[in-house]
C-alpha cells in the first residue's frame, strides 16, 4: 500500500513539473517592431536548426499560435520532393512579466527579450 502511495505521490509531482505554470497564457505580440520581428525569426530558425525561412510580418499579432510549413516552389510542391511531416507548432504566452515562445513538438521555452506581448482574451 505504502508503494503505491509513493507511486502515485511521484506521479503528482511529475505532473505538476511539466505542466505549465497558472501564471502562463496564450498571447500576441503588440508593437510588433523590426527588432522584434528579427528577434522571431531568429528564435524560430534555431529551434527547428534551420537558416532560412519565411515569416508573415504579423506573425503572432492576431494569434498565439504560428505554424511553420516546410519549404515549396512557386506551385505550391515540397522542395524535397515530397511533404511527410506535418507543420511545426509555435506558441507565444505571457508568463509573469516574459512573452516566451514555446516549441510545441519539444517543449521548449525561448524568451523573447525584444518583444511586447499581452494576453489575449
Amino acid at each position: 500500500m505504502k508503494r503505491i502511495a509513493a507511486i502515485g505521490a511521484a506521479l503528482i509531482v511529475t505532473a505538476c513539473a511539466q505542466s505549465p505554470s497558472k501564471a502562463d497564457a496564450p498571447a500576441v505580440i503588440v508593437e510588433a517592431s523590426a527588432q522584434s520581428r528579427a528577434e522571431l525569426l531568429s528564435t524560430v530558425q534555431k529551434a527547428l536548426g534551420v537558416s532560412s525561412i519565411t515569416l508573415a510580418d504579423d506573425a503572432l499579432t492576431q494569434s498565439s499560435t504560428l505554424f511553420v510549413e516546410r519549404a515549396s516552389d512557386a506551385g505550391g510542391r515540397p522542395l524535397d520532393g515530397r511533404n511527410l511531416g506535418r507543420p511545426e507548432r509555435f506558441d507565444l504566452i505571457k508568463s509573469a512579466d516574459h512573452c516566451v515562445l514555446i516549441y510545441e513538438r519539444t517543449g521548449e521555452r525561448h524568451e523573447l527579450t525584444s518583444t511586447r506581448c499581452h494576453p489575449t482574451g
